[in-house]
């Protein structure tokens, strides 16, 4: 893997912004041709909260229906009695075991009591109904990544191994099982089939990186045994950066296409020694961004949010 850090992902970050959509594979239409109803895919948050008191730790979780899949879990510093870049998350990942749940796992440096809220986007595991019909949307299980001996300084890593050519990736998520890491870059590798992350590390570590992989073809089923595509794209804003955070806290957003709904969000810190990361707040087809600015200059952050199209193609021989 080619490791890229913040400071120098510039380059990388434009080729994700304006690569065209994965191909996708040119079928045959299903014999019964009657029958070209779209599904939609259903998408949903849950929200909660978590107090850590100064110089503690707490764990948390949220779920989404039994059946259905957490696909990005996040988390919103909303208020510390302090300087809220003393907040440690630890974790951030789907559950092995559980589908629907996503765990969080936090550490307060400071002395201050932080306020966090808690959020998990949901992808339903069935289409919407039509033709008198559902499908299956196919996710594989969790896919773990242990990087164990990293040094203390900054932590490029890559989701190894990562999806296939007609998967999406969802889910990604980290564990620390040893020290502790500062989260400055979350996002899609250039080639869109897996997840980087990167870390400044304040002590030798260990960390579990996870991943999901979501089929882009649905399971078979309906009048004729067909399919249907499942479309995903990665959406920025014009240019891919935020160049005007002010000194102090920033909120900033980005849009998916506007036949989207937001599955996961994604972000780099062109100035991670100046700018801190916050969280973020789904908001189906936006996403919401934090950021802290510490200096008298303005700062720069990169964003992004993956886009899944609210309905499925029309029906494709399987």
């Amino acid at each position: 893997m080619s490791r890229l850090p913040p400071r120098s992902m510039g380059a990388a970050l434009a080729s994700i912004a304006i690569l065209a959509p994965l191909a996708v594979v040119s079928l045959a239409p299903a014999a019964d041709a009657a029958s070209v109803k779209r599904h939609d895919i259903i998408t949903y948050k849950r929200e909660g909260w978590v107090a850590v008191a100064g110089s503690a730790g707490a764990e948390a979780d949220l779920a989404c229906d039994v059946g259905d899949h957490a696909v990005d879990g996040m988390w919103k510093v909303d208020a510390y009695d302090g300087d809220p870049r003393a907040l440690r998350v630890l974790a951030s990942h789907a559950s092995q075991d559980h589908p629907q749940t996503w765990d969080f796992r936090f550490r307060n440096a400071g002395t201050g009591r932080a306020q966090v809220k808690l959020f998990v986007t949901c992808l339903s595991d069935q289409t919407g109904e039509a033709s008198w019909h559902q499908h299956d949307l196919v996710v594989d299980p969790l896919k773990a990544d242990v990087r164990p001996g990293l040094a203390v300084g900054l932590a490029d890593l890559e989701h190894s191994p990562g999806c296939r050519a007609d998967q999406i990736p969802v889910a990604p998520g980290f564990s620390f099982t040893n020290g502790v890491g500062v989260v400055v870059a979350s996002l899609p590798s250039a080639d869109r089939r897996s997840w980087q992350w990167s870390f400044v590390l304040a002590e030798p570590s260990a960390v579990t990186l996870s991943l999901r992989c979501l089929d882009r073809r649905t399971s078979v089923g309906g009048a004729g045994g067909h399919v249907h595509e499942v479309d995903g794209q990665l959406s920025t804003p014009t240019g891919g950066q935020v160049s005007d955070l002010a000194p102090g806290v920033n909120d900033r957003s980005v849009v998916a296409r506007k036949q989207d709904d937001g599955i996961v969000g994604a972000f780099s810190l062109t100035d991670w020694d100046r700018v801190s990361y916050l969280g973020q707040d789904p908001q189906g087809q936006v996403r919401g961004f934090r950021f802290q600015v510490t200096g008298p200059s303005v700062g720069t952050a990169w964003i992004g949010i993956w886009g899944v199209d609210k309905r499925t193609s029309r029906q494709l021989a399987p």
